[in-house]
């Protein structure tokens, strides 16, 4: 397996798929700012991230959204949450 056929397998799973990978501290995290309305992202493979709530991080680019949750990629470092 080459690194571009793994970054394209990353880029391929679902919401679901990438909630299942996460560890018991990356979920109850998420899990928390599920249920008191916050914005929160968990990065995982190369500037990749999901999250909730993530429209108001102005430095994730969102490629997927179901619900309250998205998918996509780490644009700059640095934070500006709206």
């Amino acid at each position: 397996m080459t690194l571009g056929y793994l970054i394209e397998k990353v880029t391929q799973m679902s919401i679901r798929d990438i909630l299942l990978s996460l560890s018991p501290k990356e979920k109850a995290t998420l899990d928390y700012a599920h249920e008191y309305g916050l914005s929160q992202f968990i990065r995982y493979g190369e500037n990749r991230f999901i999250g909730i709530n993530a429209e108001r991080i102005s430095y994730l680019q969102i490629e997927e959204t179901v619900g309250q949750w998205s998918i996509g990629t780490i644009k700059v470092k640095g934070a500006v949450v709206k």
